[in-house]
């Protein structure tokens, strides 16, 4: 059984900039993603896998700035929503791909091994050229405890909602 926990995160002012930095940047692998597959869709008529488009993009600028899982998880997120799409194409020939995201819009980052919880803290990693960018090792967020979380962590998924910074995290619990 899996169990998803959303602790409201307390991140300082250099630490909400890195966050608004990581969001930003998905959407921009999410956007040169989409348009990557759009170029493809019209010449050939189909939609590039999610692993053909993981190959082309592991060396774009984006992509090596943020770690790999995570910016992988953009890609598998695009994917998840060209499939809907062609699933609505069989009852509505009018139905339209994924649309673009806003430069502006702060898109969720996923953690699947570059994090840990440690007490009242989220201590996420971040690429090897955003390092060296800039200049920090990881990100250590303090966050509101009001439930523990029973079982073995698997996810982690940063959320702009409102104003606000929340980690979704997600734990397996064996019964």
């Amino acid at each position: 059984m899996k169990q998803t926990i959303i602790y409201k995160l307390n991140p300082n002012f250099e630490q909400e900039k890195h966050l608004h930095n990581l969001s930003n940047i998905a959407t921009k692998i999410y956007n040169t993603d989409n348009w990557q597959r759009r170029k493809v869709w019209e010449e050939t008529g189909k939609i590039p896998s999610v692993y053909s488009q993981k190959k082309i993009l592991k060396d774009n600028v984006w992509f090596k700035l943020l770690p790999s899982q995570t910016a992988q998880e953009v890609s598998f997120n695009l994917q998840r929503n060209y499939n809907s799409w062609f699933k609505l194409r069989k009852k509505d020939k009018t139905a339209n791909p994924p649309m673009f995201r806003k430069k502006e819009m702060l898109s969720p980052i996923t953690f699947y091994q570059q994090f840990k919880i440690i007490n009242d803290k989220i201590k996420l990693s971040v690429s090897r050229k955003y390092k060296e960018e800039k200049g920090i090792k990881s990100l250590e967020i303090g966050f509101d405890l009001w439930k523990k979380n029973k079982g073995t962590v698997k996810m982690c998924q940063i959320i702009f909602n409102k104003g606000e910074w929340f980690a979704h995290v997600v734990c397996e619990i064996v019964e």
